[in-house]
């Protein structure tokens, strides 16, 4: 992304096996803003944060003034959207991830699956870059 607010953010890619934790979730953290208010510099990141599973939901943990007279006082709030809340609300129960996509398979719905010319292509694409990582034996 080019311009001055993204300009050396890193994008970077975890993903874990046998994890005492089975989460899956999209988290992009930003940086500070150079400039920034003094009191803001030491504090931690903003994040919005996408959880697939389990209990999906979009959360944003941004710095927030702590309300009063003084302005030197920040503190992380979150703002969400906890969907199992809204199917209580709403009495509905939420499928889990496998769920919906066993029901796609028997709808006969591939929307959300890869075919096998998109695999190909991305092997095609992907095995020369995975092959120099490999042989390059660059540290994760």
């Amino acid at each position: 992304i080019d311009n001055p607010r993204w300009a050396g953010v890193p994008f970077v890619l975890k993903a874990a096996q046998a994890v005492t934790e089975n989460k899956v979730e999209l988290r992009i953290q930003f940086h500070g803003v150079p400039g920034a208010v003094a009191t803001l510099r030491s504090c931690e990141a903003n994040e919005l944060v996408v959880r697939v599973q389990p209990e999906e939901a979009i959360y944003w943990k941004v710095q927030s003034k702590v309300p009063g007279l003084r302005s030197d006082q920040v503190e992380q709030v979150r703002m969400d959207l906890l969907y199992s809340r809204l199917a209580r609300k709403l009495e509905r129960k939420l499928p889990q991830a496998y769920e919906r996509l066993l029901l796609e398979v028997i709808a006969n719905d591939h929307s959300h699956f890869v075919s096998p010319e998109e695999q190909l292509e991305a092997w095609r694409i992907f095995t020369p870059a995975l092959h120099h990582l490999r042989d390059a034996k660059l540290p994760p």
